[in-house]
């Protein structure tokens, strides 16, 4: 959500008229002239809330600019370098104009013992 606030502010700063909705929130696309659409990266997919998204949408995003972003690779250097793997569908699918990736973030106290396991290894 952070990322997607930061854009939101960016482009009202620049005098676009912007909000910041939930994947599963929008019924209809109605008045809207572009989108920026992110997902957060788990396991190298974005969140099934922004690929439902993008299927729900596929029609109605084909015709609008669209930029998305990925919130994902952690560490230092980032880990995996790779883009994540529904990146390429999800490009072609909506015409987007560009994807940017920005590094994730990871609270350790909110993962279960084997997730806490698998980042460490």
């Amino acid at each position: 959500r952070g990322i997607a606030d930061a854009i939101r502010d960016r482009l009202v700063e620049r005098g676009l008229d912007a909000d910041r909705v939930e994947a599963e929130e929008p019924g209809s696309l109605d008045g809207v002239d572009a989108v920026v659409l992110g997902s957060a990266v788990y396991a190298g997919h974005w969140v099934r809330p922004a690929r439902d998204f993008v299927d729900r949408f596929r029609a109605r995003l084909a015709e609008m600019p669209v930029w998305i972003f990925s919130s994902g690779p952690i560490g230092d250097p980032p880990k995996p370098d790779e883009e994540p793997v529904d990146v390429e569908e999800v490009m072609t699918a909506t015409g987007a104009l560009g994807h940017a990736v920005f590094a994730g973030a990871l609270d350790k106290s909110k993962l279960g013992f084997g997730e806490r396991a698998i980042v460490a290894a």
